[in-house]
């Protein structure tokens, strides 16, 4: 199953277990799950052409906020000599998706239901440990921690003035 999504004006394909990479979240904390409601199409339903599916919804976790690759921007004109070299980093979060809900009734857990570990909430449970070991193993390069100061190499690019 996948369903279509838009998060940030850009639209994603995805499915179950999927990790994806949209612009900086600015609320989203690592680790904790985020709902994601302007689904606008599910595989399999027969409800297309609507701005968003109702009731339909997306589970992710926030696995890491980083910043992606730098891309130089170099501008020239001819004949006047004028060269000028830009640099830009995007600032990025990653995702992962964990459920898929088409309607309302199966994204809230029953208020009867006995065991109050269902089965997405497991699979939220195992891709939060699954994130969480992938940031202990991998600290190196990914920014500062937390409470401490950026690199310089992590700081924002300052505008140098001119025009």
């Amino acid at each position: 199953m996948y369903a279509i999504l838009e998060l940030g004006g850009r639209q994603y394909q995805v499915s179950v277990g999927q990790k994806i990479q949209v612009n900086r979240l600015q609320a989203a904390v690592e680790n904790d799950p985020l709902p994601l409601k302007n689904v606008l199409y599910i595989s399999g339903g027969a409800e297309v052409g609507a701005k968003a599916l109702s009731g339909a919804s997306v589970r992710a976790i926030v696995t890491r906020n980083f910043r992606g690759p730098k891309i130089r921007v170099y501008k020239t004109k001819r004949r006047t000599g004028f060269q000028k070299t830009r640099g830009h980093r995007q600032d990025l979060t990653e995702l992962l998706i964990t459920d898929i809900f088409p309607t309302a009734e199966d994204a809230e857990p029953a208020s009867g239901d006995a065991s109050p570990e269902s089965a997405s909430e497991a699979a939220l449970d195992g891709a939060a440990a699954e994130v969480a070991a992938t940031d202990r193993g991998s600290s190196e390069g990914e920014g500062a921690p937390a409470g401490e100061a950026p690199a310089d190499g992590d700081a924002p690019l300052k505008d140098e003035g001119g025009e």
